[in-house]
């Protein structure tokens, strides 16, 4: 049996960035003061100091949001998510605005995944892993032709998505643990999630194995099913009354004034000017 599971928790990191103030018209007080300078014509003048490039959109640099899995080229995470090997283990987590090459996409009982490789500009990577495409989204084009300034608006736009949605599941956790099922609900999702992930652990090795190794571990697996079926029943059932008490209390889920959250749609929203078309 391959069953498979996933949860995505979802945390992040942010960058900054720093804008710096000039006040000329105030240096008149802190030199001596000189005969005023004869105006000299631009014609005149020997050397001309150039206007700084108008920045381009990233569809300048043919990168957009990819329409069709089959045009992506790379992409980006959003929320912070688990990888996987080949194989299927679970090889820990990587943050949100994490870039990557997009190689081919893999359809299994964990939903669509992605095999990728890590995106780092000026850099090459070879080991390649697994991650869900939902907790990512997809360009089309070439990272490494979208400018310094834009990739870094970029990642750091998606960080900060990933810290809004960190900080959400936080306060929904806050609100949820208030409930007295919100105990025995975890405790038996917990559970579940542990049966699964030695069920997949088991056929793992049945994969692997042959003869009657193979037979032994594929009874092991059909044995298993039942122990798994009353497990969902009794999560379905610590999850009801869990939902009935949520329906009842719906004020304590209310996060949208979060005063952290709103900081960072702010910041956001300065950012998404420099990323038209990737930004969502």
């Amino acid at each position: 049996m391959k069953h498979f599971g996933m949860i995505y928790v979802t945390v992040a990191v942010v960058g900054t960035a720093a804008v710096f103030f000039g006040a000329p018209k105030f240096a008149k007080y802190l030199t001596p003061q000189a005969e005023p300078a004869v105006p000299v014509s631009p014609s005149s003048s020997k050397t001309q100091v150039k206007p700084p490039p108008r920045e381009q959109p990233p569809s300048f640099y043919q990168i957009g949001m990819a329409r069709l899995m089959t045009n992506a080229t790379w992409g980006i995470t959003r929320q912070e998510t688990s990888f996987y090997s080949k194989t299927g283990d679970n090889r820990g987590k990587i943050p949100a605005g994490t870039a990557f090459r997009k190689w081919s996409v893999h359809e299994s009982s964990r939903g669509r995944m992605l095999a990728v490789t890590p995106y780092v500009p000026g850099r090459r990577y070879s080991l390649t892993s697994l991650v869900a495409s939902v907790s990512t989204l997809l360009f089309t084009g070439n990272p490494d032709d979208l400018p310094a300034p834009q990739y870094a608006a970029l990642t750091n736009y998606y960080a900060l998505s990933g810290k809004i949605a960190a900080r959400r599941t936080a306060l929904q956790q806050a609100a949820a643990s208030k409930s007295p099922y919100y105990a025995d609900a975890t405790k038996t999702y917990k559970r579940y999630q542990g049966f699964l992930e030695e069920s997949r652990a088991i056929a793992r090795k049945r994969d692997r194995a042959s003869g009657p190794e193979r037979t032994r571990l594929e009874t092991i697996l059909n044995e298993r099913k039942t122990e798994e079926a009353k497990l969902t029943r009794s999560m379905k059932d610590a999850n009801e009354k869990f939902k009935d008490w949520k329906e009842k209390n719906k004020a304590l889920f209310e996060i949208e004034d979060d005063d952290r959250i709103e900081t960072w749609r702010e910041e956001m929203n300065n950012l998404r000017g420099r990323i038209s078309g990737l930004a969502i």
